[in-house]
């Protein structure tokens, strides 16, 4: 631990039905090769065995903390974490996923050294333990400052995430995910991307993002999970323009109809496609009343 008695980073796990998982997530934190953290685990109402494995931790680190709360959704199960966090330096990981055994010290080294308020390391998707596509890919470590390039960086809009990124706690003072929602990383994002002065890359160390099927995002469809996901990236759209961040044209959602007809939905345009093939496009002000499927 730091001379100060509190612990240099906070890393905040959400966990929720991760029995297959939560147990690496865990151990790749615990055998860092960076020693002053904090893991918070906050066990979102699980029902399977993840509190019990969680427990396990608990015995045998004195730096593992387990909150248990009845199921609220990420968000606030974050938030959570986010209240007693004691760390300089926050970090978010999702208990299906793992980090680098260097993974800490990479990014501690560089968001210091730099000075920078957020670093942003190599993400890869894994199915089975094994990498296979490329979500961020960066060769050299630098320093963005610029809002244009912090963006491209961050490869917004298409792509928001709060996981594989080190915050600086004062960055992200008294900012929270919304609670109660299926899609609250971009929702935070784009607020900490209005704070955001400085962000360097960090090439050396990888995220590792677990393709699971039982996740959030990749769950069965459902008019609750899509609504809500428009509702988020409406919520994207409003903030970045009242906040003056040129996001750039986002894809609010795309509706399937019948035929192999699709229609992209963005907020002052529609584009219809046949087989994935531009038919031609209507400017008109999006409306969700009338998206029947999405």
């Amino acid at each position: 631990m730091s001379q100060y008695g509190n612990p240099k980073i906070t890393v905040i796990i959400p966990a929720y039905n991760v029995e297959k998982y939560v147990e690496k997530c865990i151990k790749s934190v615990l055998e860092q090769t960076y020693k002053d953290f904090e893991i918070i685990v906050i066990n979102d109402g699980s029902t399977d065995k993840t509190l019990e494995i969680l427990n396990k931790f608990v015995l045998e680190d004195s730096r593992i903390r387990i909150i248990d709360q009845t199921n609220q959704k990420q968000g606030a199960a974050r938030n959570r974490g986010l209240d007693i966090a004691r760390g300089e330096y926050i970090i978010f990981i999702d208990a299906d996923d793992w980090i680098d055994e260097n993974y800490l010290e990479e990014m501690y080294s560089k968001i210091t050294e730099t000075n920078s308020d957020c670093a942003i390391s190599n993400m890869m998707r894994c199915r089975n333990d094994r990498d296979y596509r490329v979500c961020f890919g960066f060769e050299n470590s630098n320093v963005y400052t610029k809002i244009d390039d912090i963006i491209k960086i961050l490869n917004l809009p298409t792509q928001f995430t709060a996981s594989g990124k080190m915050y600086s706690r004062k960055i992200i003072n008294n900012l929270y995910f919304e609670e109660g929602v299926y899609f609250e990383d971009g929702r935070f994002l784009i607020r900490v991307l209005s704070r955001l002065k400085s962000l360097v890359t960090v090439p050396e160390v990888i995220y590792h993002y677990v393709a699971n099927n039982n996740s959030t995002l990749r769950k069965k469809y459902s008019p609750e999970r899509a609504r809500d996901r428009i509702t988020g990236f409406l919520d994207i759209i409003n903030f970045a323009e009242e906040n003056n961040i040129p996001l750039g044209e986002v894809l609010i959602a795309k509706e399937k109809t019948h035929f192999g007809l699709s229609i992209k939905h963005y907020k002052t345009r529609r584009i219809y496609y046949l087989f994935g093939i531009k038919l031609f496009e209507k400017r008109v002000t999006f409306n969700m009343k009338e998206i029947k499927n999405v």
